[in-house]
This record gives structure tokens, sequence and C-alpha cells, in this order.
């Protein structure tokens, strides 16, 4: 048993194209032109797929390109990466500078209240306390002179 068998589409040796095929006439030039005719229908088909291919091949991308987009890709986000960093950075000094600035804003705000603090209390101890304190320390030296002189 041979593991070679024959293809049912393909002809035979003995089926030839230019054999008669018993329709009563007809020699090679009927074959050739029916032949001509189905090779220019192939030849324009070949053409056409060949038109679409040639469209196609022109969009082909080669490791090269690949490559060459790849390197541009990579400096483009080490560029970005740069960006960024320069913008948080500035980010965080316009940060630092304004908590600063709100820092020395209410520093002055309390500053200011306790120096009107501390000119309300002068006011009391200079107008109010002062004066009291040396009338009574008076009438007690007036009356300790009294009662000693008595």
């Amino acid at each position: 048993m041979s593991n070679v068998s024959e293809l049912p589409n393909r002809r035979s040796i003995d089926d030839v194209i230019w054999k008669k095929d018993g329709n009563g006439g007809g020699d090679m030039s009927d074959n050739l032109e029916k032949r001509v005719e189905k090779l220019e229908d192939g030849i324009s088909v070949v053409k056409l797929d060949l038109v679409r291919l040639t469209e196609r091949s022109e969009q082909f991308v080669t490791k090269a390109d690949l490559s060459e987009l790849k390197g541009d890709l990579k400096s483009e986000i080490i560029g970005l990466k740069g960006d960024i960093k320069a913008s948080v950075a500035e980010i965080n000094l316009n940060t630092f500078k304004a908590i600063k600035e709100s820092q020395e804003s209410t520093l002055k705000v309390v500053q200011d209240r306790f120096d009107k603090l501390d000119e309300i209390a002068r006011w009391k101890w200079g107008n109010i306390i002062i004066p009291i304190v040396m009338g009574v320390f008076g009438a007690v030296v007036a009356y300790l002179v009294a009662k000693a002189g008595a």
C-alpha cells in the first residue's frame, strides 16, 4: 500500500488541453483563444492585487523605523519627565512662599493685637492704677506720720 495518491483535480498525463474532447471539431487554436482569455483575466486580477500590495507595502514599517520612533519617544518622555519635575519644584516653591507669607501676615496680626493690648495695659497702669496706688500709699504714710506724731 502506497502513501502516494493522485489528487482528483489534477489532470492526468493523458488529459492534455489540446486533445480533442469529442465534440466534433476544434483544434488547438480554439483552446488557445480560451487559454489566452483566461490568462488575460488572470493578469488583470494579478495587476489589481499587485497595485493593492504596492499601496499596502508603502505603509509597512521597518525595524529601523520602529527603533527610531522608539528612541524619539524615549527622548520625549525623558523631556516631559524633566518638565514635570521642574513644574512640581516650582509649585512646591510657590506653595512654600505662600505659606511663609501667610505665616508672616498672621504673625503681624498677632503682634499688632499684642501691641494694642500692651498700650491698653500701659494706659491703665499709667492713668488709673499708679495714681490710685500713690493715693493709697500717701494716705498710709499720712496715717503713720499722724500716729507717730501723736
